[in-house]
C-alpha cells in the first residue's frame, strides 16, 4: 500500500502508531473479554504494518545510499527502548499499583510516535542528488537500457565479467 501513488506511506505510518498507541492506552480501562479482543486485533492489525512500512519510509528519508547506516540507527534505538521498557513498566507498576500507567505511558509513545511522522509530510526534503526529493531519487524515473540483439548483451556480460589486474583482491582494498 505503500507504493500507491495516492497513498502517503508516511500517513499510513501515521495512522498505524497512532492507532497503535490508542489501542494500547485503552487496555486497561476494558475489563471485558470482547472488548479486549477488539483492542488486540486492532493493536495487531495497525502495528503489524510499521515492520513493513520502515525500509520504504527510511528510503524516503535519506535515499538508497544511506538506508545501510539508517536501518543501522534505527535497530539501535529499537534495541535500547526494548531494553529500557520492561523496566520502566514495572517500576510504573511499583509506583503505581496497577498497570494503567505502563500501558498508558506505553500507548502515549506510540501515539506521539505516530504523530511526529507529520514532520515528513509538511516539510518535504530537497537536499542534494539521492535524497528524498531530488529527482533522480524517485522510482517514476528510472532509466532501463536494452541491448538491440541478445548476444551483444550476453557477450558483453561475459568481457565485463572477466578479471581485470585492478578489479582483482577488491576485498583487500577495503
Amino acid at each position: 500500500m505503500a507504493h500507491w501513488r495516492r497513498l502517503n506511506g508516511f500517513m499510513l505510518a501515521l495512522v498505524s502508531f497512532t492507532a497503535t498507541g490508542f489501542a494500547v492506552i485503552a487496555m486497561p480501562y476494558w475489563r471485558s473479554f470482547d472488548g479486549l479482543l477488539t483492542l488486540a486485533i486492532a493493536a495487531g492489525f495497525s502495528c503489524a504494518s510499521l515492520g513493513t512500512l520502515t525500509p520504504q519510509l527510511l528510503i524516503d528519508l535519506v535515499g538508497v545510499a544511506s538506508l545501510h547506516s539508517a536501518y543501522g540507527f534505527l535497530l539501535i534505538f529499537e534495541g535500547i527502548g526494548q531494553l529500557l521498557g520492561a523496566p520502566v513498566a514495572g517500576w510504573l507498576y511499583d509506583w503505581s499499583n496497577g498497570y494503567e500507567a505502563s500501558f498508558v505511558t506505553g500507548g502515549v509513545c506510540l501515539a506521539v510516535a505516530g504523530l511526529l511522522l507529520v514532520l515528513p509530510i509538511i516539510w518535504p526534503s530537497k537536499g542534494p542528488i539521492g535524497s528524498p526529493g531530488s529527482p533522480e531519487s524517485s522510482p517514476e524515473r528510472v532509466t532501463v537500457s536494452v541491448a538491440e540483439d541478445q548476444t551483444d548483451l550476453i557477450e558483453s556480460t561475459f568481457q565485463d565479467a572477466s578479471p581485470s589486474p585492478d578489479k582483482t583482491n577488491m576485498v583487500s582494498k577495503f
